[in-house]
């Protein structure tokens, strides 16, 4: 993504030069990259969701098994569909519906314990923070599989948190429906949810060593800023400004040293182009092959 120029003096915008969406054809191209590297066995995509990104085609030609690990089915057998595969394709991909974090269901327990007794929204959102405060990710067993020649978590890494908060947004509408904006915007609960987040991002990086196999790759790509474009007069793009979705603007400050980078890659993804009335949005990723250090 471009960095924005000067605001516009008319509308305080920033004007971006329009760009071309490279995400699907930029990951499949880093994917299968990796996948040269790696041995032919196995293969993992965790958080596939609909897979538009993920070449499955390409990966069940060169894998003898591709393990596919979401919370959404839906998602998944969307995804599956998509793809059209062929059937000896098909038969290659398992699917496991789970949550990576280990997380959702537990505080989904403590957020409906906590509300009950809550007098009024303020005090619920003191609770449902500490709760959060105290929580902890327990990353998915994966014991019972052998490890993987080659593990995708594409755009994965800001999203590991969603389905908690989500879950949490439900049950707190649900007693407090006219006071969900209070939630959501304050600083108690943004401080709590994001310092889960980080907890949650950093235990999923010290994981994915433990499911690889030695001389595989792992692939990761990530959104680290985020912004709304809007059509200018002129039919260039502007936008108010870009929200960060990460620890920082730089996906290699989530690397250690367990890990080696191998390749980096960096494009726009347009999930949505501005038209008239109608706001367009543009991520930046950054994507990094790694190995892991014996």
């Amino acid at each position: 993504m471009n960095d924005p120029s000067q605001p516009t003096p008319a509308t305080n915008a920033y004007r971006i030069t329009p760009v071309a969406d490279q995400h699907v054809a930029e990951s499949a191209r880093m994917i299968l990259a990796a996948a040269a590297h790696a041995g032919r066995r196995r293969a993992i995509v965790l958080g596939a969701g609909k897979c538009q990104e993920i070449p499955l085609a390409e990966l069940t030609a060169q894998f003898k098994h591709v393990l596919l690990v979401d919370l959404d089915r839906a998602a998944l057998d969307e995804g599956l569909a998509s793809a059209a595969l062929a059937h000896e394709s098909r038969r290659k991909i398992d699917v496991v519906i789970a949550d990576l974090t280990g997380l959702t269901d537990a505080l989904t327990r403590r957020w409906r314990e906590a509300i009950a007794g809550s007098p009024d929204p303020h005090d619920a959102i003191e609770r449902f923070s500490a709760v959060a405060d105290k929580a902890q990710p327990a990353m998915l067993g994966t014991n019972e599989y052998e490890p993987f020649d080659l593990l995708i978590a594409s755009c994965l890494l800001s999203q590991l948190h969603a389905p908690a908060a989500g879950r949490a947004e439900q049950i707190f509408v649900q007693r407090f429906p006219a006071d969900i904006a209070d939630l959501r915007s304050a600083p108690r609960w943004v401080t709590s949810l994001e310092a889960l987040a980080r907890r949650i991002e950093t235990g999923f990086m010290a994981w994915l060593p433990t499911l690889v196999a030695p001389g595989g790759r792992i692939y990761v790509s990530e959104t680290v800023q985020v912004c709304l474009t809007e059509l200018a007069p002129d039919g260039a793009w502007q936008t108010a400004g870009s929200y960060r979705m990460t620890k920082s603007l730089d996906l290699a400050d989530y690397v250690d040293a367990r890990y080696k980078i191998e390749e980096r890659g960096r494009w726009s993804w347009v999930q949505a182009v501005p038209q008239p009335g109608q706001s367009g949005k543009l991520f930046e990723v950054q994507a990094l092959t790694l190995s892991v250090n014996p």
